[in-house]
């Protein structure tokens, strides 16, 4: 008679690790299934024009090479004119962020001034 109240213990405390086991095996599968729908946020920052001044040639301009500009105005050179030759593009920067992206192509085909182009003073 001694045996029963025994295995009742036994039972009860299988039972009770049992329980245990089962709780915890069910908070690690929801863990992994919220990690698993989590996705990366991707940001993106958004590139803002800024004015780039032409500091190429002006015997044989070429508007076109990013090369030929600098964030930097040159010293002497005032832009706002009707010079043919160009004073300055608005434009994002390339991935250097040393040059202008040339992001609408041409600066010379440019005939909806995309580039916001101002001229040099005569």
């Amino acid at each position: 008679m001694h045996i029963k109240p025994m295995a009742r213990i036994f039972n009860a405390r299988l039972f009770v690790i049992a329980s245990l086991i089962l709780f915890l095996v069910s908070i690690l599968a929801i863990r992994l299934m919220a990690e698993e729908k989590t996705e990366p946020v991707k940001i993106e920052v958004a590139k803002r024009s800024q004015p780039w001044y032409y500091t190429g040639s002006t015997t044989n301009p070429d508007f076109n090479n990013p090369a030929n500009y600098s964030s930097e105005q040159p010293s002497g050179v005032e832009c706002g004119g009707e010079s043919p030759i160009i004073c300055n593009i608005q434009d994002v920067a390339d991935s250097s962020g040393e040059r202008p992206a040339m992001s609408h192509g041409n600066v010379t085909s440019d005939t909806s001034d995309q580039y916001l182009k101002s001229f040099r003073e005569l």
